[in-house]
């Protein structure tokens, strides 16, 4: 039911006017009819309104007035103006206090009843957001709470389970789209409270179907049919639900159980839709430490049963073997999957990254590898050097080729670099005097002559000019 105020002078058409709201839905119920704006806000200050139609010249209090406190005091209150004057400083003073739509007399039926339809629509929008904004703070941040309603809920992940902070890699048209969601559940089921939130990254989404009584849903009939829906969208998703309702107050704690049983069950790049109350745990150490772990991971990913939990543990237990930290394994697990847009391209990268890039070397013959990676740097001196693209350029991550390069030559590549840019500064101060110090930060890799020779002092004890006027 719509409770709604009509404020207007003229008594004929304050008659006319509550006959003809009500006559053209039953939902529409005019509580009181003020003959001007003080009586409208003495009631309003005493009753709860939905709509507010107001006249703008009226005795006492206008409608311009009643519109300034309504704004203030009731701004869930939709307001719709009426009024004989289309004089746009009306319009603009009716817009100003959040008027919804302005209405010249003589009412027209059919511009009425569009008009409280839009009232309609926009009171079911407000009362969503409020609601969904509350939920959130439920949901999202674990905020205690009173309230006994239950969802249904399933966690859903698109592409692969991502580091909270990370910036995902994925091609837009491989991720979870909350539009597509809404447009599924407003197709399919549009008589249902859908609650879509966003917690970590952007292609992961928590959904909440309010239960109550009156509705009966089969959660698992509608979630395969919105993992049916993202399939035909040639989107890889993971949904696990639950089969019974979640009562609010747990709702947040399950759902993070929901998301680490995800991160520990899901298949890179795959798809798959499940109850969550049939999960089973997983024995990774049986499944995976092997004698050839590194053949036994590439086996079971290109088989697609290579769990994303079970690539996490095995590029660290590689990563130990060869001793990384585990924050190191953990970089480069995570650098292979941003750098994948598919399976076929995690396989690609993986395989890549095993056979060709020292992880199935002897150590001995990935630390040789290092001279070439010395004598890059030292003819590349003057491009943009940085340990990245020295690592893309011979293949094998930064912690990896940083680890390495210092174990043979007692220095990290960055102050390698460095050394060898001052050096090779200091003969082109001496070797060539007429040469701007402006062309000599260029020429070893520096475009900000300034920051160069702060460098310089910084290393040397002096400024380049100084040095060269000393030498």
């Amino acid at each position: 039911m719509m409770h709604i105020v009509i404020a207007e002078d003229e008594r004929p058409l304050l008659r006319g006017l509550k006959m003809l709201i009500e006559s053209i839905d039953t939902q529409y119920q005019v509580d009181y009819c003020a003959q001007n704006g003080k009586e409208a806000l003495a009631y309003m200050k005493e009753h709860p309104v939905d709509v507010l139609i107001t006249d703008i010249n009226m005795p006492l209090v206008d409608g311009v007035e009643v519109l300034r406190q309504v704004c203030m005091s009731y701004p869930n209150c939709q307001r719709i103006v009426l009024s004989g004057y289309s004089e746009f400083s009306y319009a603009k003073s009716a817009l100003q206090y959040g008027a919804m739509e302005y209405l010249l007399k003589p009412i027209n039926r059919e511009q009425l009843e569009e008009v409280l339809q839009k009232a309609v629509q926009k009171m079911q929008q407000d009362s969503y957001h409020k609601r969904k904004e509350e939920l959130s703070r439920v949901v999202l941040e674990g905020q205690p709470t009173q309230q006994t309603s239950s969802f249904y809920v399933a966690y859903v992940v698109s592409g692969y389970m991502g580091r909270i902070g990370d910036e995902l890699a994925m091609d837009e048209a491989h991720l979870f789209h909350e539009a597509h969601a809404k447009t599924f559940f407003f197709q399919q089921y549009p008589h249902l409270q859908t609650f879509i939130f966003e917690k970590y990254l952007r292609n992961e989404r928590c959904i909440c179907i309010e239960a109550t009584q009156d509705v009966d849903i089969d959660p698992k009939r509608m979630f395969e049919a919105l993992f049916a829906y993202y399939q035909k969208h040639d989107v890889a998703v993971y949904i696990t639900y639950t089969q019974q309702p979640v009562v609010l107050s747990r709702l947040y704690a399950r759902m993070i159980d929901m998301r680490q049983h995800l991160k520990d069950t899901m298949l890179p790049f795959e798809s798959s839709v499940y109850p969550f109350e049939h999960a089973q745990p997983q024995s990774w150490e049986s499944q995976l430490f092997g004698a050839y772990l590194s053949q036994a991971l590439m086996e079971k990913l290109q088989a697609h049963t290579l769990r994303q939990k079970e690539l996490e543990q095995g590029l660290c237990k590689l990563g130990e073997q060869m001793g990384f930290s585990r924050e190191e394994s953990m970089d480069v697990y995570h650098d292979l999957l941003h750098a994948s847009h598919s399976h076929q391209e995690l396989v690609q990268a993986i395989g890549t990254f095993f056979s060709g890039h020292g992880l199935l070397q002897t150590k001995d013959t990935a630390i040789d590898l290092m001279d070439d990676v010395k004598q890059f740097i030292d003819t590349h001196l003057e491009q943009d050097l940085s340990l990245s693209s020295i690592a893309q350029e011979f293949g094998i991550v930064s912690p990896y080729l940083s680890r390495l390069f210092k174990a043979k030559f007692q220095i990290s590549p960055s102050q390698y670099i460095q050394q060898q840019r001052i050096e090779k500064a200091k003969r082109l101060l001496l070797q060539q005097p007429q040469m701007l110090l402006k062309d000599i930060a260029e020429h070893i890799g520096y475009n900000d002559p300034l920051y160069f020779s702060k460098l310089f002092k910084k290393v040397e004890g002096v400024y380049p000019s100084q040095y060269r006027e000393s030498e």
